[in-house]
């Protein structure tokens, strides 16, 4: 298919892959290979120039197994011709849909195979494979990069950042492959990148590294739960990402890199709310924590207390429902402090969400109010006692007036957990106008997941006090109310609720 390029590949070559024209009837630039004007915004047929794209890759393909070496194909100038081509690949990388990768993924780790050693320390001809390298990832590891993986030290402790995060971020990806994954689990490469986290002062790196981290969590929990693992392999490498974790967090000033480190702590421990999860894993997270809460260097009840004491909101919010996730009967959580600063976050308007946890609506200061609300709601079971002693639901109820539905219908939902733990008597003491109205709008708001919480909240307070219930029920129209809704909506769970409900 392809020219004959004897003797002269380093003359011919590119010139002549400059020079490929006319497949399909359209023409390719004559000055490069640009592979980006072949996918323009709108292109008229995609399917042809994909096949045409295919084309170019075969014949590249057909070049690099037609030789035994990269001096072959490259006699004068190797590195010098051989960057130019890779270049020209890697800058129309972005422009390719992701239909293109596996052609591609079969033409270059054929390549790859081509590239020895003597190359490895080239950072302009390294930093352009590895960004190709690092957009294929997201398919299978081939096995072509094994040898790259091997002299991983060249490429991690590279004086150019860009091959460290491409590198990285290639192995962040390959870890969701089981080859890769055994290969990562049995050598030295988690130590290694440890020592850049510890050295490297670029954050992006840094963050690469603890998504990395999440990443192979994540990963090793899954094939434990397959049983394609054991515990002895991985329990190791998930003690050491522990205690390099915690040790930095408790020294962490870059606030930037809070929600990558707290998406660690998060996999790492157990939380309150699951405990469904398989055995083994529930074993592991349980240890972990154990050692994190014996463990004096890492002091996690005061590393947190830091944060919860913290001035910035997100921070404290994030912290707040991390803490709580894993450790809910700490006594951080029966501070006054801890829940005048719930009442501080949500009085004052300036407070907003900033950018670091949470990215969307930034500036509404009603995002930060609701998520506040959120999360005072699921203190309520384990710390009833302390929110009713802060006065917090009347806190709240103060507010319906003046606020807008979506915090509105927050409010209700702190209100239904509130009275779900108030004792009988509690209860009727907080059945006045104002509560009974709160609810009343929020079912008329006919989003069902509320109409279902106060459906259900209405089936338990019948049941432990059925006289009052059904009166405030029968005098206030939340009977009729309620049967309206039913009848105009199809939600099978409503149906039977308020049907249990009214039949009480």
């Amino acid at each position: 298919m392809f020219l004959d390029y004897k003797g002269e590949f380093s003359k011919k070559c590119i010139n002549d892959l400059h020079n490929l024209s006319h497949m399909h009837g359209e023409c390719i630039s004559k000055n490069s290979i640009n592979f980006s004007d072949l996918f323009g915004k709108e292109p008229k047929n995609i399917n042809i120039k994909i096949e045409k794209f295919a084309n170019i890759l075969s014949g590249i393909h057909e070049m690099f197994t037609t030789c035994e070496n990269l001096d072959s194909l490259f006699p004068e100038h190797p590195c010098k011709e051989l960057i130019e081509l890779l270049l020209q690949i890697k800058d129309s990388f972005q422009s390719l849909p992701h239909d293109m990768y596996p052609p591609i993924n079969n033409s270059f780790f054929r390549f790859i195979s081509l590239v020895s050693s003597k190359y490895f320390d080239n950072n302009l001809l390294m930093e352009a494979i590895f960004f190709i390298i690092r957009n294929l990832s997201m398919l299978e590891f081939n096995p072509g990069l094994i040898p790259i993986f091997q002299n991983y030290s060249i490429f991690l402790n590279s004086s150019r950042s860009t091959i460290q995060s491409y590198f990285l971020s290639s192995t962040r990806n390959y870890l969701l492959d089981e080859p890769f994954f055994m290969i990562f689990t049995n050598s030295d490469l988690l130590p290694d990148i440890i020592n850049i986290l510890n050295t490297s002062g670029n954050v992006d790196i840094l963050k690469i590294i603890f998504d990395l981290f999440s990443v192979y969590i994540n990963q090793c929990f899954s094939f434990l739960e397959d049983e394609k693992i054991q515990i002895d392999l991985i329990f190791p490498n998930l003690q050491l990402i522990l205690e390099t974790t915690m040790i930095y967090l408790s020294s962490c000033e870059r606030t930037e890199l809070l929600p990558s480190i707290f998406c660690v702590v998060s996999l790492l421990f157990p939380r309150n709310d699951l405990n469904n999860l398989h055995e083994s894993i529930n074993t592991i997270k349980k240890t972990l924590l154990d050692i994190a809460k014996n463990n004096k260097n890492y002091n996690i009840e005061k590393l947190f207390q830091n944060f919860l004491e913290n001035n910035n909101p997100e921070i404290f919010l994030a912290s707040a429902k991390l803490f709580h996730d894993f450790w809910p009967d700490s006594k951080l959580f029966n501070e006054t402090l801890f829940y005048q600063k719930y009442k501080n976050i949500i009085e004052d308007d300036s407070f907003a969400f900033a950018g670091i946890f949470v990215e969307r609506n930034i500036g509404n200061h009603d995002d930060i109010v609701v998520v506040s609300i959120g999360l005072l709601t699921m203190l309520i079971s384990d710390h009833y006692l302390q929110i009713k002693e802060n006065s917090f639901l009347q806190f709240l109820l103060d507010m319906v007036e003046k606020c807008s539905f979506s915090v509105k219908k927050y409010i209700c939902k702190f209100l239904t957990a509130f009275l779900t733990y108030s004792t009988v008597n509690d209860r009727r003491e907080l059945t006045n106008e104002l509560t009974i109205n709160l609810l009343i709008d929020t079912i008329e708001s006919h989003e069902i997941d509320n109409i279902l919480d106060i459906a259900t909240t209405l089936i338990l307070m019948k049941n432990d006090d059925p006289d009052f219930w059904n009166e405030i029920i029968e005098v206030n129209n939340i009977r009729t109310i309620l049967e309206e809704i039913v009848l105009n909506d199809e939600d099978k769970n409503l149906t039977l609720l308020v049907q249990g409900l009214l039949t009480l």
